[in-house]
């Protein structure tokens, strides 16, 4: 990203990177998402329950984290957690994009 002035410094666009992520939990109806140590854990909301065949769908959404990612439902939650690599940033920033499609674009919602 480039301004008037050149290139943004690096605090700076991750700063932006940030308030995307921000923005992008919100969206993604996550219930919690801590950053800790060696990984990311996230808790998805309760609306994911609510959507028919979710597994599938959360399952295909997120093929290309599988490497570096667990998935579990326990307890009537779906629970993430993400190692944190290099990328780690634009990692968390790309699957947050991903669940979000998944709760905002799907209508088979239960009764």
């Amino acid at each position: 990203m480039r301004d008037i002035y050149g290139k943004i410094p690096n605090p700076v666009h991750l700063l932006l990177k940030k308030r995307a992520i921000d923005i992008l939990s919100s969206t993604a109806k996550l219930a919690d998402m801590r950053v800790l140590g060696s990984y990311v854990d996230i808790t998805l909301g309760n609306d994911y329950l609510k959507i028919k065949g979710v597994g599938n769908l959360l399952f295909e959404s997120l093929i290309p984290f599988i490497g570096y990612t667990k998935i579990s439902y326990i307890q009537r939650q779906f629970k993430i957690r993400m190692d944190k690599r290099r990328t780690w940033v634009d990692d968390l920033e790309n699957m947050l994009k991903c669940l979000s499609q998944v709760v905002t674009t799907n209508n088979k919602i239960e009764e």
